[in-house]
């Protein structure tokens, strides 16, 4: 999946070049590719974060980042709305998987 990811990161996207010429990358199945490793990440983060749920209620462990995000998340009172995609894209952001 992550190779996958990788992959796509490094295909060129006519596209983005001619946005006249977008519609290639739907004839070429770029698109459906990076739709459906969309899907494929969304739901591994998923998992992780459910995982990670299950785990607290069964582990006694020290508090770490996904911790702390799920807590802001249930807190109204931090003033900021946190979502789930937003935990996925900082989830993604700290494994640092673009290996810049």
């Amino acid at each position: 999946m992550l190779t996958e990811f990788l992959d796509l990161l490094g295909t060129f996207d006519v596209g983005d070049f001619i946005p006249s010429l977008a519609w290639v990358s739907g004839l070429n199945g770029f698109d459906a590719r990076v739709r459906k490793n969309i899907e494929e990440l969304d739901a591994c983060f998923e998992r992780v974060i459910e995982g990670h749920i299950q785990c607290r209620q069964d582990c006694d462990d020290r508090e770490n980042i996904l911790d702390v995000l799920l807590a802001l998340q249930n807190d109204s009172s931090v003033g900021i709305a946190l979502s789930s995609d937003s935990i996925k894209a900082l989830i993604m952001e700290s494994i640092n998987v673009t290996g810049s």
